[in-house]
């Protein structure tokens, strides 16, 4: 993700407050808030799902799991607990 890059590249750490927004071509992205839930969906998740999942790569530590999210959303790999209609849906 462009900015999760971009951010690295400007500071050398992937640690922003959890208010951090930061602007990718001119676009607002919440940062600080997507990293902390990335982070905490990590450790809160089942002992067999951490060992499958990108982040127990060798490299460890906490940019590991930010790039697990990153490839997770550049290739299209979420998964939702709850599917909600958005609000253009909804009749």
């Amino acid at each position: 993700m462009a900015a999760v890059r971009q951010f690295h590249a400007r500071e050398g750490h992937l640690r922003p407050a959890r208010k951090h927004i930061e602007a990718v071509d001119g676009e607002p992205f919440k940062l600080g808030a997507f990293l902390e839930n990335t982070r905490r969906r990590a450790a809160n998740s089942a002992p067999n799902d951490a060992h499958n999942s990108p982040a127990s790569d060798s490299t460890g530590g906490r940019g590991s799991v930010a790039q697990a999210a990153v490839r997770r959303r550049e290739t299209g790999e979420f998964r939702r607990s709850i599917a909600l209609p958005c609000s253009r849906c909804q009749p």
